[in-house]
């Protein structure tokens, strides 16, 4: 549950372009050497951005397990908004409630590579459920992914869902796993468009069979998007 000083610690959150700037050059061994929920936004071409769960660009303010950002452009792309729940926010490393959210807007045609990994799950044995659903214009694409990594890597490990899909959409799989651990989870998102327009989506993974609907995602949606912070334009 969200607590009742979220807002309020999250309209705190200051961010400037010269921060985004250091992050987007910041390498992806840093990121993963500390072992922290973490996004990276990039388009497979220019600098990555990376943002790590409570360090500098993380919009969700003072709230361990939640890694947000929005209202940010990257290099023809205006992200509104993307963010990611896990531990300790949500779920736990036994039983894993990994959730992520991303919507962001094309200048014109290109690839948007989203990614949200966390680490230090398990020991997890049983089944999960995935669901995943959004939507993106019928002449373009979304490419959704999953990973579990026995090796503890952030972004990295065997595919657990991969799907293309182009207008609105909306899926669900299950399966089973025996991990010791410790392990790490991606969601991976590639939006393709052939022109400028927009995309969504919405996934959680949980080591549970039965999802709650996603009203995790729509509680803490619930307290972000009418923040101001998040409307702010960064260029980078």
């Amino acid at each position: 549950m969200v607590s009742s000083n979220h807002n309020s610690m999250l309209s705190q959150t200051k961010t400037t372009p010269t921060i985004f700037a250091i992050l987007a050059l910041t390498s992806a061994a840093t990121f993963e050497a500390s072992a922290v929920q973490t996004i990276r936004v990039w388009d497979g071409i220019n600098a990555p951005l990376l943002v790590a769960d409570e360090t500098l660009g993380d919009a969700s303010g003072s709230s361990p397990g939640v890694v947000a950002i929005g209202g940010l452009s990257y290099y023809g792309w205006s992200i509104d908004l993307a963010y990611s729940l896990s531990k300790p926010f949500a779920g736990s490393a036994v039983h894993p409630e990994f959730s992520m959210y991303a919507s962001a807007v094309s200048s014109g045609a290109g690839s948007l590579i989203l990614q949200f990994s966390d680490d230090g799950f398990g020991p997890t044995f049983g089944g999960y459920s995935l669901s995943y659903g959004g939507e993106t214009a019928p002449t373009s694409n979304t490419v959704y992914k999953a990973y579990v990594d026995n090796t503890n890597t952030l972004f990295g490990g065997s595919v657990l869902a991969n799907t293309v899909n182009s207008g609105p959409f909306s899926q669900d799989t299950s399966g089973t796993f025996a991990l010791s651990g410790p392990y790490s989870l991606t969601h991976e998102v590639r939006f393709t468009h052939l022109s400028g327009t927009s995309s969504s989506i919405h996934a959680e993974f949980r080591a549970t069979p039965v999802p709650d609907g996603g009203s995790t995602l729509a509680l803490f949606a619930s307290t972000l998007l009418p923040l101001g912070i998040l409307r702010k334009k960064f260029r980078l």
